[in-house]
């Protein structure tokens, strides 16, 4: 596997990381935390092979059973489409400059109030909805 493939997959893996990261936050409303915690669970589902292969540089990774698993998994629960979407990682290989994963244009924690975690709707640049 080339050097850029190996960094395209590696975004996604951060990507992943930092929904987790928004799934897992401390909610009020029981129903929103479980959730927000299955979903966490299956971005994890589908990405703890990959963290394991990419710590070992790709060695033995077989890419066709990654994208079969991805998308048997997005089909399951469209909350980790993003993470199944094979079309969507290669355009962005065959974008010029390093690949990039798009941030997603959803609700990331972005204040903490009096201990709540308050949820804020982003787009794709960062700047508040």
């Amino acid at each position: 596997m080339d050097d850029r493939r190996k960094a395209a997959y590696r975004i996604m893996l951060y990507g992943a990381m930092t929904q987790i990261r928004a799934c897992l936050g401390h909610y009020d409303n029981p129903v929103l935390a479980r959730h927000l915690s299955d979903c966490a669970y299956l971005i994890a589902d589908v990405m703890h092979n990959l963290a394991r292969f990419s710590a070992e540089d790709f060695a033995g990774f077989d890419e066709d059973w990654y994208w079969r698993y991805a998308e048997d998994a997005a089909r399951f629960d469209p909350r980790v489409a993003r993470f199944g979407d094979r079309a969507r990682f290669e355009r962005g290989l065959a974008a010029p400059g390093p690949p990039q994963d798009d941030p997603p244009p959803e609700a990331t924690p972005r204040r903490l109030y009096a201990g709540k975690l308050t949820l804020v709707r982003t787009d794709r640049d960062g700047a508040e909805r």
